[in-house]
This record gives C-alpha cells, structure tokens and sequence, in this order.
C-alpha cells in the first residue's frame, strides 16, 4: 500500500480542515441575524471537496483554471467574512485565514495559472 499523497489528496485535506475551521466559527455565531454572516459565509465553503475534486477532474486546462479561480474567490469572500467576524467579535481567525492562504495557491499552482 503506497502512503505516497496526490496533490489531489493534499488539496482534500486542506478543504476539509479548512471547512471544519469555518464551521467551527460559524456556529458560534448567531442563526438569524441581520446580516446573515453565518449563513453567507458557510455558502461560500459549500461544496468545497465537491469543486476541488471536479476542478482536479478537468482535462481542459482552461476549464481548470476557471474553475480553480472560482474556488479561490469563494474562500477570499470567506476571508472577508472572517475578518469582518474578528473585527466585530474579536474572534481568533488567523489559523483559519492562513489555511485558507495555503489552499488557494495549492489550487492556483496545480490549475496552470502559477506555473
């Protein structure tokens, strides 16, 4: 059995412990307020494997690309998200922010758009 990871695999685990960060914080967070952060926030991380491994599927580098950067400006929104969160609850958000950093240039390098 080969313990070797894919970069597929790599990507897949950053989402995962990215998506349960997000969760984490997003559940501490009132249900139905005006603004609706929570739910806006875990909009933007859903489907989050399911985009990752499709755009890993994709032949056409252009269509890769596209969708890898679509991914990568959904977890910049989530950023957005989280900042404001720190800002207005003084909520840690830095770990989060940096997974968050380091999946969306795993995503950017392994689409073509870095390389």
């Amino acid at each position: 059995m080969s313990t070797t990871r894919t970069i597929t695999d790599s990507a897949l685990i950053k989402a995962i412990e990215v998506k349960s960060q997000v969760n984490d914080i997003a559940f501490t967070l009132p249900e139905n307020e005006l603004y609706q952060v929570r739910k806006r926030m875990l909009d933007t991380i859903n489907d989050l494997e399911d985009n990752i491994l499709d755009g890993f599927a994709l032949n056409n580098k252009i269509e890769r690309v596209r969708r890898f950067v679509n991914i990568v400006g959904r977890l910049m929104e989530c950023k957005d998200y989280l900042d404001y969160i720190h800002k207005s609850s003084r909520t840690d958000v830095r770990n989060v922010n940096q997974q968050i950093d380091e999946l969306s240039n795993l995503l950017l390098i392994n689409s073509g758009t870095l390389n």
